[in-house]
This record gives structure tokens, sequence and C-alpha cells, in this order.
């Protein structure tokens, strides 16, 4: 029987239980974010530039201000969004993207998630995986979510077949939702290997 271990991503820390058949996903709360906002924007500029008499430029400032927190707060709280995206779109996406997906059973507020346990790609699939899928998405719809489609451990391959274990950010959905279908259909691991090879080649002539 697997073991039971714990992975770590950027975003979020997975508990992944194969006796159980399930996975459990965290948040990682990046504090280092807020950490940085109080360091450049607040310390760093002191309160001279917010306070006092209103001016175009005091509104400029402050402008500045909720920017950089905004930033600050979505850093820091990306991986209880990416659990509570992945749940919500699991739950409401067409039948057609779920074929996709490896179920997720609940998500409590985002703190917790539950999964359906399957066993991630091995990291040497990552190119692989990612020319078989743009040989269906096509190298402009994959360029803005490549980092996420060229790391084999957001899926899980069973004879040949994709599932995406990884599904919390709005780009992976988007491509589901427009290539989902054809991507069930026509996703071919192969072909993937046959393209990784031909790039291989190109980029050493």
């Amino acid at each position: 029987m697997e073991r039971s271990y714990v992975a770590k991503g950027r975003h979020r820390v997975v508990l992944v239980i194969p006796s159980l058949g399930i996975v459990v996903k965290f948040p990682r709360f990046r504090k280092r974010f807020l950490i940085e906002f109080w360091r450049d924007t607040i310390r760093a500029k002191s309160l001279g530039p917010f306070v006092g008499r209103w001016s175009v430029t005091k509104r400029k400032n402050w402008g500045w201000m909720f920017r950089d927190l905004k930033r600050a707060l979505i850093l820091t709280f990306m991986g209880m969004e990416a659990n509570w995206g992945e749940r919500s779109y699991y739950k409401h996406c067409s039948m057609y993207s779920r074929l996709l997906l490896q179920p997720t059973y609940l998500s409590f507020l985002g703190v917790i998630n539950i999964q359906e346990f399957a066993e991630p790609a091995p990291i040497d699939e990552s190119y692989t995986i990612y020319f078989a899928a743009e040989a269906i998405v096509g190298g402009e719809g994959m360029r803005p979510d490549g980092h996420h489609w060229s790391n084999a451990r957001n899926f899980h391959l069973a004879n040949g077949r994709l599932r995406v274990i990884d599904y919390g950010s709005a780009e992976t959905q988007r491509i589901l939702d427009e290539h989902g279908l054809s991507l069930y259909i026509g996703f071919d691991i192969e072909e993937g290997r046959t393209r990784y090879g031909e790039y291989k080649k190109n980029k050493t002539k």
C-alpha cells in the first residue's frame, strides 16, 4: 500500500493519502507579500505622502497604495482562491470539461479541499503533455497558461488519457471551457512525444 506524503506547490500544500483514495489541499498563506507591502509602500514612504491637504498628488499616492495592497492580498491568499475556484469550477463547468477533471468532492471556504486521489504524471512527461495539448489548443491559446501545462505534476495519465488534477486558475479553466471535449477525445500522448522530439531537434540545429 502506498504511503501518505506531503507535496508543496507555490500556493498550496497537498496531503496525499492513497490508502483513503483522497488528497487534501490546503492554501499556503504567503505573508511575505504583506510584509513587503508594509516595508516598501508604507514604511519606506512614511505617512507624509498620504496625509494633509487633499491634492491630485495625494489622490495618486492613495491610488498606488491601494493598488499595491490589492496585489499583496491577492498573492497572500492565492492558494485559498485556487481551492475555492477548483471546487466551484468542478461543480459548475460543462459536462465536457468535467470529463477531464479529477473530482473535487468539497471545499470548506477554500481552506480545505478534498479531491479524489490520482497519481501525478512523471515529471519527465511535462513537455510531452504540453505538446500533446498544444496540438489541439494551439500555441496562442496555450501561451497564457504555459507554465501550468508544462508541469506534469498538475496532471494524471491513465493509459495515455489526460486527467487534470490542478485546475484552480482562471486560465486553466478557460482552456478547459474552450477545448475540453477536443482534449478529451483527441489528446494523444504519443503525438506529444513526437512533437517534443521534433522541437528538440530543431532547437539543436
